[in-house]
C-alpha cells in the first residue's frame, strides 16, 4: 500500500478509503457472478443509475440484491441458499443500516453497523447456529475494541 502514502491522506481518510476497498473485495470474493439493471459504478467508487445489482452463491442462487435510485444504496437483501430473505435493511442518510455477512448455509456470520458506508457502532460475530461469539466497537471504519461473550 505505499501508493497510499504518497496520497497523504489523514488518518479519518485513509480509514474510509481502507473500509471502502475491503468492502469491495469481501463483496467480490463473497459472489461468483452478479447482475445488474441500469447501476452503474463510477471509477471513483460511487455508482450512477436506477435498478438492482444482485449477487450469487456459487450455487448460482441469489445472495444479495443491492437496490439503487438515482445512484443511492436504498434497499439491501440477503437471502438464504433456499431463496428465503434472511436479512433487509433500508438504507437511510449517506448509507446508514447494518450490514450482513453470511455462512454458506444462509446463517449470519457478520452484523455491523453502519454510518456514512462505514463501519461505524456496535458488530456482531456468530457461529454457525447463529450464537453471538463475539462483539466488537467500530469508530469510522476503525475497530475499537473487542469483546468475548
Amino acid at each position: 500500500m505505499c501508493f497510499l502514502r504518497r496520497l497523504r491522506l489523514t488518518a479519518r481518510q485513509f480509514r474510509l478509503l481502507q473500509s471502502a476497498l475491503i468492502g469491495c473485495a469481501v463483496l467480490a470474493a463473497a459472489c461468483s457472478g452478479c447482475e445488474g439493471t441500469d447501476v452503474r459504478q463510477n471509477p471513483d467508487g460511487t455508482y450512477r443509475g436506477t435498478g438492482d445489482i444482485v449477487y450469487k452463491y456459487e450455487t448460482g442462487e441469489k445472495a444479495r440484491v443491492d437496490s439503487y435510485v438515482d445512484g443511492k444504496l436504498k434497499r439491501s437483501e440477503w437471502f438464504r441458499p433456499d431463496g428465503k430473505r434472511a436479512f433487509l435493511t433500508k438504507w437511510t442518510g449517506k448509507g446508514d443500516g447494518f450490514e450482513y455477512y453470511l455462512y454458506p448455509n444462509g446463517a449470519p456470520k457478520k452484523k455491523y453497523t453502519m454510518r456514512d458506508g462505514v463501519a461505524h457502532g456496535p458488530a456482531w460475530e456468530y457461529d454457525k447456529r447463529g450464537k453471538v461469539t463475539s462483539k466488537s466497537m467500530f469508530v469510522d471504519g476503525a475497530e475499537k475494541v473487542e469483546e468475548e461473550t
